[in-house]
């Protein structure tokens, strides 16, 4: 199977074309480097407050998604709770505690993810 040439294209608007076809009038440049960049009108430039955006929108969801999975199969339920010693249940209380303080660490979104309880 042959793999056919992709083009990038800048209109004189600005907008951004992909082609498997060379395209006349328009200025052929190089390809996206990421969904976060953007073109200037001469380069490709990392738009930062996208990219931002777009990973503590990622973390966020990862921490909820750990809430969901392991703390509230848990901590919601009374008969699994009751079964806890108070050592456990503290470890639990705690790792919820440090899973919805994620966003407040001060490297956000760097992030140092806590330890689940065994």
């Amino acid at each position: 199977m042959s793999q056919e040439t992709q083009y990038n294209y800048i209109d004189n608007d600005g907008n951004h074309f992909v082609s498997f076809d060379v395209v006349e009038g328009l200025t052929e440049i190089s390809p996206k480097p990421s969904p976060f960049h953007e073109w200037s009108g001469s380069a490709w430039v990392e738009n930062t407050s996208v990219k931002l955006a777009s990973l503590t929108s990622e973390i966020r969801a990862l921490r909820n998604s750990l809430l969901d999975s392991e703390v509230d199969p848990i901590v919601s339920n009374p008969l699994r709770w009751a079964d806890l010693t108070d050592e456990k249940r503290a470890e639990w209380t705690q790792y919820r505690t440090d899973l919805l303080g994620v966003p407040q660490q001060a490297d956000f979104p760097t992030v140092t993810w806590p330890t689940k309880p065994s």
